[in-house]
């Protein structure tokens, strides 16, 4: 091979082992950067205020214990009803990117406690009442909430100013009941005694912290380039705790303990607020 030939034969090899990475450096410029969640330097603050409605309220199995003298033995309700509260909430957050946010809450809430049990025994306010009388006791409180929850949700998509959202939260609440009033009334046949309601007690009602956890769902309208519109749906479950304590006659013949417990309290919301972002 000729000197030329060989010149010809590496000029060749050098353009094909250039090749490759010419097409290389073609190929990584044209590939477009993709974004998903993209934290920014300082996550964006917002303030919230909501308002809720709550479209149901279940208390479960709420127990009620009967002293004799001797012991207690569980009663139980009936039925139990809580009522169906408005509630209100402040909280601050962060918008940590695109995705998501989380926030801080501090809510109030109130509504009624109702529960009925019948006992079957004579009545001890009517002296000519056959055994076998229903004796009918019922217990009415109002109470109180005050929730402190820590909040995380992902906004999924954007659509003509529209962002579906779910979430999840976890805190407690201190749930109050106030003054317990108890009533008795003889039920003969299942129908009711004219003119014999019997005076009950009334009880101190119990306050303490409880667990809670929410999971919600909505989805969120830019007003504005700082304000938004928040719909959605949300279901808090509070743990199980006292209502009430022995008194009286019963805790002066030696009965202690709780008297009534309810089974926590579930609460199905719908709920509307608005939305301040700082820029």
């Amino acid at each position: 091979m000729t000197r030329w030939n060989w010149m010809a034969a590496g000029l060749l090899a050098a353009g094909a082992a250039s090749a490759p990475a010419q097409g290389a450096d073609l190929s990584y410029e044209q590939v477009p950067e993709v974004v998903v969640g993209k934290a920014s330097d300082s996550p964006a603050l917002y303030l919230r205020g909501d308002i809720g409605f709550t479209v149901k309220s279940e208390g479960g199995d709420a127990t009620l214990k009967a002293f004799d003298g001797h012991g207690t033995r569980r009663i139980g309700f009936d039925e139990v009803r809580f009522g169906e509260p408005i509630a209100g909430s402040i909280g601050v957050g962060a918008r940590i990117n695109d995705m998501l946010r989380t926030d801080l809450t501090a809510e109030y809430f109130r509504g009624t406690f109702k529960g009925e049990s019948k006992v079957l025994g004579a009545c001890s306010g009517e002296p000519s009442g056959p055994d076998g009388t229903n004796c009918q006791h019922s217990h009415r409180a109002d109470y109180e909430g005050i929730s402190l929850m820590a909040n995380g949700y992902v906004d999924l998509a954007t659509i003509s100013g529209i962002t579906p959202y779910i979430g999840a939260g976890v805190g407690a609440t201190r749930l109050s009941y106030g003054t317990v009033k108890e009533r008795w009334t003889c039920l003969p046949g299942g129908q009711s005694c004219t003119g014999n309601a019997l005076a009950g007690e009334t009880y101190s009602g119990d306050a303490s912290w409880r667990f809670t956890y929410a999971l919600m769902a909505g989805a969120s309208y830019s007003l504005s380039d700082n304000l938004a519109l928040d719909v959605g749906y949300r279901y808090s479950d509070i743990a199980a705790g006292k209502i009430f304590d022995y008194k009286g006659w019963e805790a002066e013949n030696g009965a202690t303990g709780d008297k009534t417990r309810d089974d926590g309290l579930r609460r199905h919301e719908l709920r509307a607020g608005l939305r301040y972002t700082f820029n």
